[in-house]
This record gives C-alpha cells, sequence and structure tokens, in this order.
C-alpha cells in the first residue's frame, strides 16, 4: 500500500513539473497591403487552414464556414501558436475594399512570417448633376454593386471592367458598359 502512494503522488509531481516547463510554440505574423506599390491601409483575418475535404462518396463542400483565429489592422506583427493559416485581407482604402487570400501560411516556432498583399487600382469620376440621381457600378466580375449619390465624385477603386448605371431622374436609367480602370 505505502508503495502506491508514493507512485502517484511522484506521478502527481512530475506531472505538474511537466505542466509548468511546457510553452507552446508560437511565432510571428505580420500583414501589410500596397496599393500600386504605396502603403495602404487594411484589415486582416486569419483562419486555421482546414484540411481539404475528402471525397467519401457524397458532394465535395465548396464552401466551409470558418470562424478566424485573430483579426487586425495591417502593421504591427501579432503572435500566433505556431501552424498554419490561411490570411484574409480586405484593403480598407480602395472603394470597392477588395479582398485577397494568402493560402497556408506556416508561422513558426519564434520567426517572424511577413504577409504582403499588392492591390492594383486606378481612379474613376463619377460626374452627374440632377435631382434625384444615383450611380450603380457594378464590376464584370462578381455580385457586387457600389453606389454613389448626386454631384460628382473621383473615386479610386480597383483594376477591372466595370458597368455604370446611371438613374438619371425618376424616369431616365443609362447605362455604360465595359469601363475599363487601369493601375494609375
Amino acid at each position: 500500500m505505502r508503495t502506491r502512494r508514493c507512485l502517484s503522488v511522484g506521478l502527481s509531481l512530475a506531472g505538474a513539473m511537466c505542466a509548468v516547463g511546457v510553452a507552446e510554440a508560437a511565432g510571428l505574423l505580420s500583414v501589410s497591403a500596397t496599393i500600386n506599390d504605396r502603403p495602404s491601409e487594411c484589415t486582416f483575418s486569419v483562419f486555421v487552414t482546414a484540411p481539404s475535404p475528402g471525397h467519401m462518396g457524397g458532394v465535395v463542400p465548396t464552401k466551409i464556414p470558418r470562424t478566424p483565429h485573430a483579426t487586425g489592422r495591417c502593421g504591427p506583427a501579432i503572435e500566433l501558436p505556431a501552424g498554419v493559416y490561411d490570411v484574409k485581407v480586405i484593403n480598407t482604402t480602395l472603394w470597392d475594399q477588395p479582398e485577397m487570400w494568402k493560402r497556408s501560411v506556416e508561422i513558426r516556432d519564434g520567426a517572424t512570417k511577413t504577409a504582403p498583399f499588392a492591390f492594383e487600382a486606378g481612379f474613376l469620376n463619377l460626374v452627374f448633376d440632377c435631382s434625384p440621381c444615383r450611380a450603380e457600378v457594378h464590376p464584370s466580375v462578381g455580385d457586387t454593386s457600389l453606389s454613389s449619390q448626386c454631384g460628382s465624385g473621383l473615386r479610386q477603386i480597383s483594376t477591372g471592367t466595370y458597368d455604370i448605371r446611371y438613374q438619371l431622374g425618376p424616369d431616365l436609367e443609362v447605362w455604360k458598359r465595359g469601363i475599363v480602370i487601369t493601375k494609375g
């Protein structure tokens, strides 16, 4: 009986010593963005990389809902446990607020990993003077649209091709299609 007590006390102390002496491996992630090679503001979300869904005789899902492991504004590095992550950045400077992803970013113990994102943009000048009026800007890819009210305005927007729908007064609708925005 005495031997069992000593053994259990010995194991408990060894377990406590192991728990105190073990630290989780961690590294740093630094996220940055540029527009046309100049620094830009952005926000980011970090997701633990999900394993590829296996095909088990059913339909392979195209989207797996995930909750971010960390979020923040680009700039200072954040600490993350060592592992593999997907990083999503949203450029908050551009009117269309585009997003980009970097997949399988590996964070190693004691190391800093940088994740730079480069966006290209040009300018769109919406000029109209009527009442009531409004414009909708539709990218040729995707299902989003951007709206602008009366007046005029120069907006910085991602490069690409856009269709613009003007609502001029209560009854007149005008479309301008295939407007190409280039870098700069």
